[in-house]
């Protein structure tokens, strides 16, 4: 005959288990909530790191007198922020009006129309903080990142526009929540053990 105790202890285990598992779940979704934000933002921060570098030396020229559309070695720079960041769908640099002098696409045009960046950058520009060297936007299935050439006396001589899928920050994600799964599983199957 089985003891009462032994009911006791099982229904202990039981509980105890129980315990765990909603500790683990509630845990998982904490962390699934910042998963998004962490990787879109290191994931941003790698390209802005190029981006500025570039942005600066592009400036550097514009404030030297040198029209956008006439700077020299435009083909090596986007190439090399291309072969720097192989994530990127495309790099392109725009005039103030929208026409794009060059993309590492060769496209006439991103996902989306070089005055659309324009309009997002200027309608965002009000609100940036001083130090703000960029803005990112989301538009359909990429993210965009608008890096502002400025001209000596602050007014938009162009923008640098770098492109990437939105997928690239979703596999991200979807491969952690993988591993966080494993793990969960394996500390509960332990639990058991």
């Amino acid at each position: 005959m089985i003891s009462r105790r032994f009911f006791v202890r099982l229904r202990l285990l039981v509980g105890a288990l129980f315990i765990l598992v909603l500790a683990q779940a509630f845990t998982g979704g904490l962390n699934l909530a910042s998963l998004e934000k962490t990787y879109t933002r290191s994931i941003i921060t790698g390209f802005e790191i190029v981006g500025f570098k570039q942005q600066t030396s592009i400036q550097s020229a514009v404030k030297f007198g040198k029209p956008l559309n006439k700077l020299l070695g435009l083909d090596k720079i986007l190439a090399s922020i291309g072969d720097q960041l192989p994530d990127l769908s495309d790099v392109a640099l725009l005039l103030p009006d929208g026409t794009m002098v060059q993309s590492l696409s060769g496209a006439d045009d991103t996902s989306l129309s070089g005055q659309h960046f324009i309009n997002e950058y200027q309608a965002a520009a009000p609100e940036m903080e001083e130090t703000a060297r960029s803005i990112v936007i989301k538009a359909h299935t990429q993210r965009h990142i608008l890096f502002p050439i400025n001209t000596p006396d602050g007014e938009l001589a162009g923008m640098l526009v770098f492109s990437f899928p939105e997928s690239l920050i979703r596999d991200q994600v979807e491969k952690n929540v993988a591993d966080n799964l494993r793990f969960l599983i394996l500390a509960t199957a332990g639990a058991f053990v």
